[in-house]
């Protein structure tokens, strides 16, 4: 499951929606109590300009852990891109998901015992999303 859920993040980075979507359904279908995969799915939907579809994605990621890091950065930026839906918030997204992607990067590399590269994965998500990180 880690493994699709880590290659659809790397598909959202790179703006392959289709692959994205396919790898984090079907981290989702794996373990469907992992709330990493719906935030991510949701990011994915919310870059699409998928509105409802992000926000059921993050109503699930909440039910399963309301106390989840990025979460609320995210449904945040959902709601001022309905209020506004112009592309100026579009880059607001893309430092959120990227923010999300370095520090699930950071945890990998901390597992791992690679701390050089964690704490610059760290300092990455954190100089992308400073408020929420």
């Amino acid at each position: 499951m880690l493994c699709k859920l880590a290659r659809g993040i790397f598909y959202t980075q790179q703006e392959e929606w289709r692959l994205a979507l396919k790898d984090l359904n079907r981290a989702i279908k794996l373990d469907s109590k992992n709330p990493e995969a719906y935030l991510s799915r949701g990011n994915v939907y919310a870059l699409q300009q998928r509105w409802e579809q992000a926000e059921q994605d993050y109503k699930q990621a909440a039910r399963l852990n309301p106390n989840y890091p990025e979460l609320q950065a995210s449904i945040n930026s959902l709601e001022q891109q309905q209020a506004s839906n112009n592309s100026d918030n579009s880059r607001d997204w893309q430092d959120i998901n990227q923010s999300h992607e370095y520090n699930t990067s950071g945890l990998t590399h901390a597992l791992k015992q690679e701390f050089t590269e964690a704490l610059s994965d760290f300092d990455q998500a954190i100089a992308l999303n400073p408020d929420n990180a």
